[in-house]
């Protein structure tokens, strides 16, 4: 039970910061290319911290966080694959212009 609300409180600490961030005006770094990958990062995080925490009370921990780790690690990875694959499309479509194109 403590490893959940360890998990809570940090997603919720995580919110409050995000949202102090906003209202300072810092936009480059919570709103960029990497952005969802950044996010995606800090909750599995948050989650492989609750993991740890649960371990203390049981061996391998509990298999909720287990799964749940599980379910964080494979989140990060498709959006990491996701945003490298954007940017790879979107590379492409940009080299794609000519010199021709560009003077239309």
């Amino acid at each position: 039970m403590l490893a959940w609300i360890v998990l809570l409180g940090l997603i919720v600490v995580e919110v409050v910061a995000i949202r102090w961030w906003l209202s300072a005006n810092y936009y480059q770094l919570f709103f960029n290319e990497w952005a969802a990958v950044l996010y995606s990062a800090l909750l599995a995080f948050d989650i492989a911290v609750a993991w740890l925490i649960s371990m203390s009370y049981e061996p391998e921990g509990t298999d909720g966080m287990q799964l749940l780790l599980v379910i964080g690690s494979c989140l990060w990875i498709l959006v990491l694959l996701g945003t490298l694959f954007l940017r790879w499309v979107v590379r492409l479509e940009i080299t794609d212009i000519t010199d021709k194109d560009k003077k239309r």
